[in-house]
């Protein structure tokens, strides 16, 4: 399964012509489908593109909407979606639509008179106009991607494949195709045909509205990134807005998985299971901002992994409530530096921790504390006690 959904081309424009295509497209298969709208049942005229036939315009109009089956329609319209986007976002829908049916009939009148010396067959379908709008896209904005959703080997993934990627290998694909049905065996007018038909209109509509000036790709189009001189030196105003707009989503997401966390913290430590809140604390530490407990939340925790001489997983805790109880720094200080010094064998970062304790901040058991933890801790320097010391806990 390989399906497009989304693009970070700039979309100046809601895509309103986009989905009412969509929606006229599906209307007129359930229309048709259901008998509400009139159609040959032999020759499926007029919505059904024939050949051998004669000229019928009303079929070069009709033919574009309707599809095969729900299969055929999802297909088309998903990708519609995706290069409406960038097309429809550069031109609004009234100039999107008019293109898009100047594409639709034009390919559906050269494809009738291409075949009219054919005996029978015929075709429908929106792919050579889709086919259309993709060649104005990888024209227009060639570097910008499309967010592909893929399951493969029984796991979903997405990628991101520029837009002038996907065209080539799309067109590539259908080159091919053609050369070996077309060439090879001998079948005529492929589907492979009738896409390439229709990339071959809309490229040179593309380029004409380009030229003109009619849409502005601010540098990042076709021919200015690769054929050009002078590059834009940053990304449209559009793509930035976009990236903020992605980067809020991200940051908005963010806080709500630390605000999760933050509530399974609290939850571990009601159910007598600090070792959990730590393991989970110590992992949140590096989403967004990090996870910012309640000081009480913290000492809670701290509480808990002391009576379970989890000494390794105190430490980095004390050094946080230092950091978010200032007004109570010193005397968490002197308890950490107890703690290196009698539990992690590390006498140099007691020594540290108790060098920038404020003394008169202390109670007077405190003070003698810290005057016990100094002595043990030069004695254990003197003794030669190795201590690696990363900066970390």
């Amino acid at each position: 399964m390989f399906l497009p959904y989304a693009t970070d081309a700039p979309v100046y424009h809601w895509p309103v012509a986009t989905v009412g295509l969509i929606v006229v497209n599906t209307l007129a298969l359930v229309g048709v489908g259901s008998g509400v709208l009139p159609m040959d049942p032999l020759t499926g005229s007029p919505w059904v593109l024939q050949y051998g036939q004669g000229l019928h315009p009303e079929e070069w109009i009709l033919s574009p909407f309707l599809h095969a089956g729900f299969g055929h329609l999802l297909g088309n319209m998903i990708f519609l979606w995706v290069f409406g986007l960038v097309v429809e976002g550069k031109l609004g829908p009234a100039r999107f639509l008019a293109v898009y049916l100047a594409i639709a009939t034009g390919e559906s009148a050269v494809e009738q008179v291409l075949m009219l010396g054919v005996s029978d067959g015929g075709s429908l379908g929106a792919s050579s106009a889709i086919y259309g709008l993709m060649a104005m896209a990888a024209i227009w904005a060639p570097e910008n991607s499309i967010s592909f959703f893929i399951w493969l080997a029984f796991t979903p993934m997405t990628v991101e494949i520029p837009i002038l990627v996907v065209a080539v290998l799309y067109v590539a694909l259908d080159l091919a195709l053609a050369i070996v049905w077309g060439g090879v065996f001998g079948l005529g007018l492929t589907s492979g045909v009738l896409h390439l038909l229709g990339a071959a209109i809309g490229a040179p509509i593309g380029i004409l509205l380009l030229k003109r000036k009619v849409v502005d790709c601010e540098g990042w189009d076709l021919f200015t990134r690769y054929c050009g001189n002078k590059k834009p030196k940053k990304k449209p105003a559009a793509n930035l807005q976009a990236e903020t707009r992605q980067a809020t989503r991200l940051a908005e997401r963010e806080a709500q998985t630390l605000t999760g966390a933050a509530e399974q913290v609290t939850a571990y430590l009601q159910a007598g299971n600090p070792g959990a809140a730590a393991t989970l604390y110590g992992k949140m530490r590096g989403v967004g901002g990090g996870l910012q407990l309640e000081t009480t939340v913290l000492q809670q925790l701290v509480n808990g992994l002391q009576a379970e001489e989890r000494w390794s997983d105190v430490a980095p805790l004390l050094a946080d409530l230092i950091d978010l109880a200032p007004q109570a720094a010193d005397g968490l200080r002197v308890k950490l530096a107890h703690v290196c010094v009698a539990k992690l064998d590390r006498p140099g970062r007691a020594l540290e921790l108790l060098s920038a304790v404020n003394a008169k901040a202390l109670t007077d058991k405190q003070r003698a504390a810290a005057r016990r933890i100094l002595a043990r801790a030069r004695a254990m320097q003197a003794e030669g006690v190795v201590e690696l010391d990363d900066g970390g806990w």
